[in-house]
């Protein structure tokens, strides 16, 4: 019988950089220094890059992910909650903007 990995679970525990995509060292090394799971995964492996890295954000991309889905639930968005990724939210709530 051959194991399937639950990449959708891992990633809802932070244990992966997203559905099946798993951390690199240096984003490992990020994490463990106390850099934020949200904050790897927009890019920002330490202070020096966060300045850079957000002044390439959009307004989206810096909200956190419980924020994201007060806009997408207020827009009508429907999606799982228990699953759906940040990425895929600012995706759908673009969508809409266009």
């Amino acid at each position: 019988m051959s194991q399937q990995i639950n990449w959708a679970k891992l990633y809802s525990e932070g244990r992966c950089k997203d559905i099946g995509v798993p951390w690199t060292t240096e984003e490992l090394e990020a994490l463990k220094d106390g850099m934020s799971v949200e904050d790897v995964r927009a890019g920002i492996i330490d202070e020096t890059v966060r300045e850079k890295v957000e002044n390439n954000m959009t307004t989206l991309e810096k909200m956190k992910r419980a924020e994201l889905i007060v806009i997408a639930k207020e827009k009508g968005i429907e999606f799982d909650e228990s699953y759906v990724t940040r990425a895929v939210l600012i995706d759908e709530i673009k969508k809409l903007e266009i």
